[in-house]
């Protein structure tokens, strides 16, 4: 827990309120966690019904959000009123791709999609009953061009696609609603005494002039996914050992690390994990690696050779399938671009080296067996007077790279390190949503 958030929850038990809570950044399981702590120091759930006001501002009636900021409790509480997916802290120019959680909802929860579609066309000043009824089919190109904030072109036919799965999948949405006009911003600052206003956002630029207004007088919580791998590993065991701490477990540092080697740094899955852990030990205090074994499954490191043993093989259906496992697991898209890059580049190798003559000929029937006594010893001595020793280490991993490089033309292997090097660039300079990438190019590979 954050030492801010902490020292605010002990504020708000002793009835010492803010005006305004702002819980912001990109680790929505964290956010929700926040906001649940939060309406617990508030109020218990028993009182609930009196003096807290939940809307999701995608989707609620803004009359309705008005109404309750404005209006004063019956009974003698502190008003709480909680405004998910507040749209006014955003870039008048929201930057890069306004579209792009869509997409990474798209992949990983549908519902969330539905919303976030609903709110690009909200945005635009259309209501959600255009969803429900036939009139997003008289939306123009242009029109998409102006609702994602980019050149959408010919891809018109997949964006209305788009939104005829979404309708079709029958989500509950609201036949009107979404925050649009600006109108709920015009409340009076500072808050009345018998309220507080919970704003929840990923969306949110620092130098909104609104932002900056309500900052000022408002317990700022932010919940950012970490960045680099020291940065995911740092977070990580932060969050286990606040769990344990409140179990009173004990973990020793090999078992912390058995457990990031099966599920990764995602808030979400480390959570999950150690919870079950927790169960299952009972009353013992210490958990050891044996427990780690008994109750979590494969590991991330099976993960990554199952990517790479599909991209081999040309198994598009089974490359998506570990790409989604790693990136759920919070495996860095850095991370997957280097293991992919390094397994086309072994392709290649073994592909070089076949073509050099320094080598026998393997044959495609060539077996393990054959292949360690015959050949591994030359493969081994070429690859250490490389500047990259990559088929010198294991010779399964080798065996593996030679029978697996007869599947792609050289041509397609050097183009494919060409799109990987951009990718790279693309990931440290854009806004683009990796997955996407890292997807179309899985696709095009095993294809190709």
């Amino acid at each position: 827990m954050l030492p801010a958030l902490q020292k605010e929850l002990v504020k708000i038990s002793a009835g010492e309120f803010s005006p305004y809570y702002i819980v912001h950044g990109d680790d929505d399981y964290l956010i929700s966690a926040a906001l649940n702590q939060l309406m617990d120091a508030f109020l218990p759930h028993s009182d609930r019904d009196f003096g807290f006001a939940i809307y999701d501002c995608d989707l609620a009636a803004e009359q309705e959000i008005v109404e309750a900021l404005q209006s004063v409790p019956l009974l003698p509480v502190h008003k709480v009123v909680v405004l998910k997916n507040f749209p006014f802290f955003r870039s008048k120019t929201r930057s890069g791709n306004p579209a792009k959680k869509f997409w990474e909802y798209w992949e990983t929860d549908k519902e969330k999609a539905a919303q976030e579609f609903c709110s690009l066309l909200a945005g635009a000043g259309y209501s959600a009953e255009v969803m429900m009824s036939e009139g997003w089919r008289k939306i123009e190109a242009r029109e998409w061009s102006k609702i994602l904030g980019e050149d959408v072109g010919n891809s018109q036919e997949i964006l209305v696609k788009i939104a005829e799965i979404v309708t079709a999948a029958g989500f509950q949405l609201p036949k009107s609603g979404g925050v649009t006009s600006g109108r709920i911003h015009g409340w009076e600052t500072p808050s009345p005494p018998h309220r507080s206003v919970i704003f929840v956002t990923n969306d949110w630029d620092k130098n909104n002039k609104l932002f900056l207004k309500i900052s000022a007088n408002a317990a700022v919580f932010a919940f950012e996914k970490p960045k680099t791998a020291t940065q995911q590993k740092t977070s990580m065991q932060e969050v286990v050992r606040e769990l344990l701490a409140e179990a009173q477990k004990k973990i020793p540092s090999n078992t912390l690390e058995a457990i990031a080697e099966k599920v990764g740094f995602e808030s979400s899955e480390v959570i999950s994990a150690v919870n079950k852990l927790i169960t299952f030990v009972g009353d013992r205090e210490t958990i050891t690696t044996s427990d780690v074994e008994s109750v979590i499954g494969r590991t991330k490191k099976e993960a990554i050779f199952e990517l790479s043993s599909a991209l081999s093989k040309r198994n598009v259906t089974r490359a998506l399938s570990q790409l989604g496992e790693l990136l759920e697991r919070g495996e860095h898209q850095q991370t997957i671009l280097a293991v992919i890059t390094r397994e086309v580049r072994m392709l290649l190798h073994a592909k070089l080296f076949a073509a050099s003559g320094k080598i026998s000929p393997l044959g495609k029937g060539c077996s393990y067996q054959d292949f360690v006594q015959k050949h591994f010893a030359s493969i081994k001595a070429l690859s250490q007077e490389t500047a990259e020793d990559l088929l010198g280490g294991h010779p399964y991993v080798s065996y593996l790279a030679f029978q697996n490089s007869h599947f792609f033309p050289m041509e397609v292997l050097v183009k494919s390190l060409h799109e990987l090097s951009a990718m790279d660039i693309t990931f440290k300079s854009s806004p683009r949503n990796p997955r996407l990438q890292l997807e179309h190019f899985i696709v095009g590979f095993c294809s190709s």
